[in-house]
């Protein structure tokens, strides 16, 4: 029987994506993000409710510094425009937003002119707790009634950043990763929010690595766990610093 456990650890950030509809607006881009009490590829189905908190403590019409992002491709440093409305409605998660009239939102238009760019997908973590997700084994599903909303991004057909990791079936690699991501999460539970998702995704990014090359990844991922506090430069390392210097060896593999 799969539990919450069993689900948990194989990536801190996660991307469901939804197809974009046929009276889509350029000009004014509005639709659904994410389709509620429909089981998704991940075995979720995610309820009415799930986004509340999120937007009322970080949505368009708060005053929150750290509101939920309109990005491409889920890259934080690509952000397109702005959500003007982001609301739950019977069929799922709605918004409104406007593109920037920069370089990636004058793109965008164009692409989702010509269809290249086809869906929307966000980014989200779990509630790990038996009031915001529980399994049903009568329909091997997890229902989601409670999540963290990130960001909701423009993406290609197919686009999920998740998929190169979720075939692993190794237990004793399962329990590493997992144990470097509850490590990650334990560090930086004290940074701001941006901050902390920036972590995650280079988190992410290294696990992806893993589906080209396993063996030289999973060296590279694993040091996290090994890194030595009274190296021979005695270099003052915060605990940032130290996940930096791991993530820092991935861009050193070659694909």
């Amino acid at each position: 029987m799969k539990n919450i456990i069993e689900k948990k650890g194989y990536s801190a950030i996660y991307y469901k994506s939804f197809g974009i509809d046929e009276n889509f607006d350029i000009a004014k881009p509005s639709g659904f993000l994410n389709a509620f009490d429909v089981k998704d590829s991940q075995g979720d189905i995610i309820h009415l409710g799930a986004f509340k908190k999120s937007i009322e403590t970080r949505g368009p019409n708060t005053n929150s510094v750290q509101k939920i992002a309109y990005l491409k491709f889920h890259d934080m440093a690509r952000p397109i425009g702005t959500f003007t409305s982001l609301q739950e409605m019977t069929k799922g998660l709605y918004f409104e937003g406007v593109l920037d009239d920069t370089k990636d939102g004058n793109e965008t238009k164009k692409q989702y002119e010509s269809k290249s760019i086809n869906q929307h997908s966000i980014g989200l973590n779990y509630i790990w707790n038996d009031k915001a997700i529980k399994y049903s084994e009568d329909e091997d599903a997890f229902h989601i009634y409670d999540l963290i909303l990130w960001e909701g991004s423009a993406v290609t057909l197919g686009s999920n950043p998740e998929t190169p990791f979720t075939g692993f079936k190794s237990a004793t690699f399962e329990e590493r990763t997992f144990e470097l991501y509850e490590y990650i999460e334990e560090i930086v539970k004290g940074l701001d929010a941006k901050t902390q998702y920036n972590v995650r995704q280079a988190y992410i990014k290294a696990l992806n690595l893993i589906e080209v090359q396993k063996e030289a990844a999973t060296k590279a991922l694993l040091k996290a766990a090994e890194i030595d506090k009274n190296s021979k430069e005695q270099l003052k390392h915060t605990e940032l610093n130290k996940i930096a210097a791991v993530f820092t060896d991935f861009k050193k593999i070659k694909i």
